[in-house]
C-alpha cells in the first residue's frame, strides 16, 4: 500500500459528497428519504517504533509471545520496543451514507409530507411523525414510539398510554435529528400496529424488531 501522505499537518483531501432521493412504499404508506453520500480518502491506523519502522500486527503479536516464552523459561530477553500509534492516508476511498431527512405520505393524517424525526429526550430517544402545530411550546407527534437498541438489534415500542398522538414539550428535547435507514425501514410495521390499536396497553412489546445489526449495516466501504 502506497503511502500518499503521513503529515498530521498536511492538508486534508478534498471531499466528495452527493445527495439522492430514495422513496419506498409500505402498507400504503411513501416514504421519502434524501440520503447524503460522502466518499474521502481512507486512514488507517499503523504502529511504528520510535526510529519510524512500521510493524504488523501479526509481528507486534509474534514479538510478544517471544518475550513471554522467554520469560516462562527464564531466558534473556530485550524488552519490545515502545510503540507509536499513527494514522496513515491511502490511496483507498470509503464512503458512507446517512439521511438528511425523511418525510412520510398516506391518506390518513399525512395526506401532505410530513417529516418523520428521532428525537432524543432524558427518557430515550421517541421516533415520530412531526404534525404541524401552532402551539409553540409543544411538538405533536403522530404514531410515537420509543426506539430502544438491544442485543444489536432496534426494536420500536409503544408508549404507555399513548395511542395516536403525543404532545411532546420542546424544553424536553435534547436533539432531533432524521432517523437512519435502518430505524425508518422499521418503522411501517409499527405505524400499521399502531394504527389498529395493537398495542393494548402492553408498552414492552415491541412492534417492530431489525435484523441482527452489524458494521456493515452502517457504513461500505469501496475502493
Amino acid at each position: 500500500m502506497k503511502n500518499m501522505n503521513t503529515s498530521p499537518n498536511s492538508k486534508m483531501p478534498p471531499l466528495n459528497t452527493s445527495l439522492d432521493t430514495q422513496k419506498f412504499e409500505k402498507y400504503g404508506l411513501d416514504f421519502t428519504l434524501n440520503v447524503k453520500t460522502e466518499t474521502r480518502p481512507k486512514w488507517i491506523q499503523v504502529c511504528k517504533d520510535r526510529s519510524g519502522r512500521k510493524y504488523t500486527e501479526e509481528e507486534i503479536r509474534w514479538l510478544s509471545e517471544v518475550v513471554q516464552e522467554c520469560r516462562r523459561t527464564n531466558q534473556p530477553v530485550e524488552e519490545l520496543p515502545q510503540f507509536i500509534l499513527a494514522w496513515e492516508l491511502t490511496e483507498e476511498k470509503v464512503s458512507c451514507t446517512y439521511v438528511v431527512s425523511a418525510t412520510l405520505q398516506d391518506d390518513e393524517d399525512c395526506k401532505t409530507p410530513k417529516p418523520v424525526e428521532l428525537f432524543s429526550t432524558p427518557d430515550g430517544p421517541i421516533l415520530g411523525i412531526v404534525e404541524f402545530s401552532a402551539e409553540e411550546e409543544m411538538y405533536c407527534l403522530l404514531d410515537p414510539c420509543v426506539v430502544q437498541y438491544v442485543n444489536d438489534q432496534i426494536k420500536l415500542i409503544p408508549i404507555f398510554n399513548v395511542a395516536r398522538r403525543l404532545r411532546l414539550k420542546k424544553n424536553a428535547v435534547r436533539a432531533i435529528q432524521a432517523p437512519a435507514e435502518l430505524i425508518i425501514a422499521c418503522y411501517p410495521d409499527f405505524v400499521m400496529q399502531n394504527r389498529m390499536m395493537e398495542h393494548q396497553l402492553r408498552p414492552e412489546v415491541p412492534f417492530s424488531v431489525s435484523p441482527k445489526l452489524t458494521s456493515n449495516s452502517i457504513k461500505k466501504d469501496s475502493d
